[in-house]
């Protein structure tokens, strides 16, 4: 009888440490932002930018995708020249976004001007998508009133680098540092890149984005008609010109 009470005395508080342990409390369902920043673009309450950088004699199919893994949060964000029109390029641009908490992913495209007239916007029409799916025309962002005369500024040069092995690639260019307060923000552009060619950059000790993947032979990211049509797209629902 004692050795038993014994044992139930040892036994005891085991078995209630046990049943004292809470299950995992469940993971919180992961908000999807997609469909709300499709919105207001169609809303007019974001707005495309006027311009965005393009590298020389663009060419059909050219992507460039950069990405991070910071902050516990990926991104990537892909641009291509997904069609070639006389004098204007259909550019895509796919975004990103995972996380613990939100996610995201769409397109944005715009139609480029190549050869834009002096005071006038490079993009001239812009559509919002999820990739796959037909795109829908939205507002694009007035260009404001250039000054007559821009004063000159000193040009930063950046310092030479090469031999930096990315997306299975080796790239030679200029790196570009920059103070802001407390932190340093560095850029790295690479020669023969495509858009604003910049292949890595990081801010402070903690971020660091570069890139993913690169080449010639992208397919669009939104369903567009075939030939030329694609300009007009949206003329029964004129949101953007």
């Amino acid at each position: 009888m004692r050795y038993t009470t014994l044992l139930a005395l040892l036994v005891l508080p085991v078995l209630c440490g046990f049943q004292a342990e809470k299950p995992p409390a469940p993971a919180l369902p992961v908000k999807d932002t997609t469909d709300e920043t499709i919105k207001a673009y169609i809303d007019g309450k974001s707005l495309a930018p006027y311009a965005i950088p393009l590298h020389d004699s663009p060419k059909a199919g050219q992507y460039w995708e950069t990405g991070s893994d910071s902050y516990e949060i990926e991104s990537s964000t892909r641009r291509q020249v997904s069609r070639l029109d006389g004098d204007f390029a259909l550019v895509e641009q796919r975004l990103k976004l995972s996380s613990e908490m939100f996610k995201s992913d769409y397109v944005i495209a715009f139609r480029v001007s190549l050869k834009p007239e002096k005071g006038k916007p490079q993009i001239t029409r812009a559509w919002i998508g999820k990739p796959g799916e037909k795109p829908k025309l939205i507002k694009v962002r007035e260009m404001p009133v250039q000054p007559a005369e821009t004063p000159r500024e000193d040009k930063d040069e950046g310092e030479e680098f090469k031999d930096l092995e990315l997306a299975g690639a080796t790239w030679k260019g200029r790196l570009y540092t920059h103070e802001f307060d407390d932190m340093t923000t560095k850029l790295w552009v690479a020669e023969g890149g495509y858009f604003d060619a910049i292949i890595k950059t990081t801010a402070g000790d903690d971020y660091i984005e570069d890139l993913r993947a690169f080449g010639s032979d992208a397919e669009p990211l939104l369903q567009w008609p075939e030939g030329a049509a694609w300009q007009t797209v949206g003329d029964e629902n004129p949101a953007g010109d």
